[in-house]
Formats: C-alpha cells, sequence, structure tokens
C-alpha cells in the first residue's frame, strides 16, 4: 500500500515523520513548503506564511500533480488544510 500524507499549515515536522515511519507500506509527505522544515514559533506564524507564500489552490495543484503520477491505489491522509486539499480534489479525477 502507498499512503501519501498531506501535511497541515506547519508543513515537514518531526512529529509527522515520525507518524509516517509508524505506518506499514511506501508512505510519502506532501507539504507546501518542498520538504523543507519550517519551525513556526506559532499558528498565526504558519497561517500567514502559507496564505501570503502558497495558499489552497497551489497546494491542491501539487497535491494533483503528485497524485497523478501515482501508480496503483494510494491511500491519503490529510491533516487540516491538507485535508482540505483532498476534500478539493474529492470530485476530480487526476
Amino acid at each position: 500500500m502507498t499512503w501519501i500524507l498531506v501535511s497541515d499549515i506547519f508543513g515537514r515536522t518531526k512529529a509527522l515523520e515520525r507518524f509516517a515511519a509508524d505506518l506499514p507500506g511506501s508512505v510519502e509527505i506532501v507539504d507546501p513548503y518542498n520538504s523543507e522544515l519550517m519551525n513556526f514559533d506559532c499558528e498565526v506564524e504558519a497561517y500567514s506564511y502559507f496564505t501570503s507564500k502558497v495558499g489552497l489552490d497551489k497546494y491542491v495543484e501539487k497535491l494533483s500533480e503528485r497524485i497523478g503520477a501515482s501508480f496503483g491505489h494510494v491511500s491519503l491522509v490529510g491533516f487540516s488544510i491538507g485535508a482540505s486539499a483532498i476534500w478539493r480534489l474529492s470530485d476530480h479525477q487526476v
């Protein structure tokens, strides 16, 4: 099984990486910041950065491209804005 974890506005974090390591099969993390550990101090800072530098539409596009490059069955797990990105794609063929 292939898992794609779709992060929240905090992006790739050590906690998300630990969660990914505990899942069986192949696991990939999709985040808005190209796997860069951002280390935001608070939610306000993370939200401001996400909305000004990325935005939901770009995040949805990034996720759509990643899913489109997949072969076979993929299970998606989204957190907060990541779940919103998955939901936005739920009525599209990717």
